[in-house]
């Protein structure tokens, strides 16, 4: 029978342990603005109304948003004088003044 001895494991390379893998600050900034933007575009909170108990946080929430876009349409955007409320089509007066809003959402 004939002896063999495993094969030794080679060493790390003394450079690979310096070499941090990041993104520029560029794409570090456009991810978090896309998943900011797409969460709040998503408005997960007004989903809370189909759970039993959790309603009452996505009412409020509905309130509130609705309140910020109708502040934020009479004195900065000016879509139009009169909101359009959302009608199953969603191409609204209140839609573009919540898109409009949505990006300098805090």
């Amino acid at each position: 029978m004939i002896q063999t001895s495993p094969l030794p494991h080679p060493a790390p390379h003394p450079e690979a342990a310096s070499v941090v893998s990041s993104w520029p600050v560029w794409r570090r900034l456009l991810f978090r603005f896309t998943v900011m933007y797409v969460g709040l575009y998503m408005s997960p909170l007004k989903w809370a109304g189909d759970v039993p108990l959790l309603n009452l946080g996505g009412n409020y929430y509905s309130m509130g948003e609705s309140w910020l876009v109708t502040l934020a349409n009479r004195h900065l955007f000016h879509v139009k004088e009169e909101l359009v409320p959302f009608n199953g089509s969603g191409d609204t007066s209140y839609g573009y003044a919540q898109l409009c809003l949505l990006p300098s959402w805090p």
